[in-house]
Parts: C-alpha cells; sequence; structure tokens
C-alpha cells in the first residue's frame, strides 16, 4: 500500500505519478510499527505456555507484518508461534494425561 506524500491519497504501489495531483511519486510502503512486531515476538514465545489464546495471535500478527513489508518478522513470528504452540499442546496433553491417572 502506498500514498502520495503531496495530497496523502492511495495510490498504487507502481505508480510513478500521482492520478489525483499529478506531482511524481516517492512510494513509501506504509511499515509495521516496531510495538506491533514485539507483540507478535511475545505472544509467538508465550504461545509455548498458552498455545491457542496466545500462538493464533502471533500467527495473525505475523501475517499482518508480511503484508505491510516486515516479511522476515512476519515469518519468524509464524514459525515460532506453530512450533512453540504444538509444544507446548504437547506437554499439556501429556500433564493432563499424567493427572488423569493413565
Amino acid at each position: 500500500m502506498a500514498f502520495c506524500r503531496t495530497c496523502g491519497k492511495h495510490i498504487r504501489d507502481e505508480a510513478v505519478i500521482c492520478p489525483l495531483c499529478g506531482v511524481p511519486t516517492e512510494v513509501q510502503k506504509i511499515k509495521s510499527p516496531t510495538g506491533v512486531i514485539v507483540a507478535g515476538y511475545i505472544c509467538a514465545f508465550l504461545a509455548l505456555f498458552f498455545p491457542l489464546p496466545l500462538g493464533l495471535p502471533a500467527v495473525l500478527i505475523g501475517a499482518t507484518n508480511i503484508f505491510k513489508g516486515s516479511t522476515g518478522h512476519g515469518i519468524a513470528q509464524i514459525s515460532i508461534a506453530v512450533l512453540l504452540g504444538i509444544i507446548g499442546w504437547i506437554i499439556g496433553m501429556a500433564a493432563f494425561a499424567q493427572m488423569s491417572g493413565s
């Protein structure tokens, strides 16, 4: 997603001239704010302890970061959340089985 630096309207990523105001563009992509990236990592790592309530948001935040141009962070967040979420789920199921006497 890009914006014209003069009039602020949405323009296509490959636009050389703003179709609304006619000014040559310096296309600037909107990046994810640092807080969103940090929140994604926090949710991803805490997915070990809370697989569903924090793993799912971590995956969604990671997908948002990929969409907004922070591809490396997004892929890392999704990978960490899925891996730790699966490990957390396995540990939780084993603990539940142990407690129920199986």
